[in-house]
């Protein structure tokens, strides 16, 4: 196991656990508060939010592979031109998205079954700052402070947190925890900036944006495709089932995304790992591998304990009420753990500038969407679609990487004979 990986991995897990606990605090109060109806609409609002934040993780990732590869030229210069060319326009899109998402609001009440679009004006205002955050963490990543990072990380769960449990106890229901997500990503962009105060220290030197702006293209198509992934079938389910079915879907979701949380930080600090090495022209392999089997390993021991004890899972982390989703969540679990997987070999891609991968993804969504839209009888039948789809995605990439690297793998067969 690489220890460079495994200490930043440690150090970004931390930060990740901390931010996971509030999460699931979070979530544990809204589940327990709300109910299943208004929780359904909660998480549906909240998946919206990550479709239409998908520039903000593209923006994270662009700036953390461009100020990785600054970082090993140890041009700060260029990476402080990176942060204010970055800054200036994703400002503009903010706006563009936060206008757009409030004219599209009383359509998507309609289409979701909302009560009203006032979470939806609400949360719009989150956006901008989403956006911005971006830039600053991106940077973190690729200059590899992962400390900064990862404290980072834990400041807007925690606001969210303490700010979601007055604003809903003093009556204000779905709204006030909307409410306290968009004050808590603002505040996680202000809070951001002490971390990166030895970056404007250092003059701007100006660099050529147009790989950059390719590089963002390819980026923002590849993580709609994996936001609608993992989040259109709550759509689909708050579309097509009742409020009571769409909240307990939620949980079941909610549930199986534990999975996820344990693999971003490794997937966050191997991609500018990888991104370093590649640029330096040195051998990542040990990276990804390590990183390949630290997400496994984490993803099978949540898989046993709920195969073990679903119930006492459910109970502790949503509570009694969502009991009726413990004869899926083994299988949930199972389908997201084949999307972490996925997850992982599509950052990998990104880091070392493949984009090969975008066809077959781009058509897992376009499966999933058709097949739960046609086969959504069920919560049993939706979960075999996910674990279909997800399969297929994930051996796909497996093919790929292995036929990208098929000239070396003869040459290390030929060699052992």
């Amino acid at each position: 196991m690489n220890k460079f990986l495994f200490k930043n991995s440690l150090i970004v897990i931390i930060g990740t656990a901390i931010a996971n606990i509030c999460n699931y605090l979070f979530t544990l109060y809204m589940g327990r508060k709300l109910g299943p109806a208004n929780y359904g609409v909660l998480v549906s609002l909240f998946s919206l939010f990550y479709i239409f934040a998908i520039p903000s993780s593209t923006i994270q990732i662009v700036a953390a592979k461009f100020s990785s590869k600054f970082f090993s030229q140890k041009s700060f210069s260029k990476i402080h031109f990176l942060f204010t060319y970055l800054s200036k326009r994703i400002f503009i899109l903010g706006v563009i998205g936060m206008i757009f998402l409030i004219l599209l609001s009383p359509f998507i009440s309609k289409i979701l079954k909302l009560p009203s679009n006032v979470p939806l004006i609400i949360i719009s205002l989150s956006l901008i700052f989403s956006f911005l955050v971006s830039i600053n963490r991106g940077i973190l990543q690729g200059i590899q402070k992962f400390k900064g990072f990862s404290v980072n990380n834990t400041i807007d769960p925690i606001a969210k947190l303490i700010l979601g449990i007055i604003l809903v106890w003093l009556g204000l229901s779905v709204n006030g925890a909307i409410i306290a997500l968009v004050f808590a990503v603002f505040l996680a962009y202000i809070l951001s900036f002490p971390f990166l105060k030895e970056l404007f220290m250092q003059k701007q030197k100006k660099i050529k944006t147009k790989g950059l702006k390719i590089y963002t293209g390819s980026t923002l198509v590849s993580l709609l495709f994996l936001t609608l992934l993992v989040n259109q079938d709550i759509l689909l389910v708050k579309h097509f089932f009742n409020a009571e079915e769409a909240g307990f879907y939620a949980g079941l979701a909610t549930m199986g995304k534990i999975i996820l949380f344990l693999s971003a930080p490794i997937i966050g600090v191997m991609f500018p790992v990888i991104a370093n090495l590649y640029e330096k022209k040195e051998k990542h392999y040990h990276i990804l591998i390590s990183s390949f089997f630290l997400v496994l390993i984490l993803s099978l021991i949540v898989l046993l304990v709920y195969f073990i004890a679903p119930n006492p899972s459910i109970k502790i982390f949503l509570g009694s009420s969502y009991l009726p989703i413990a004869p899926y969540l083994i299988l949930f679990g199972f389908a997201i753990l084949l999307y972490s997987l996925s997850n992982l070999l599509v950052s990998y891609f990104l880091s070392i500038d493949k984009k090969h991968f975008l066809w077959p993804l781009g058509a897992s969504v376009i499966l999933e969407f058709v097949l739960i839209w046609f086969y959504h009888q069920n919560f049993l039948n939706i979960t075999k679609i996910l674990i279909l789809v997800m399969g297929l995605t994930f051996a796909s990439f497996c093919f790929l990487y292995l036929y990208e690297k098929r000239r070396r793998i003869l040459i290390k067969i030929k060699k052992e004979k």
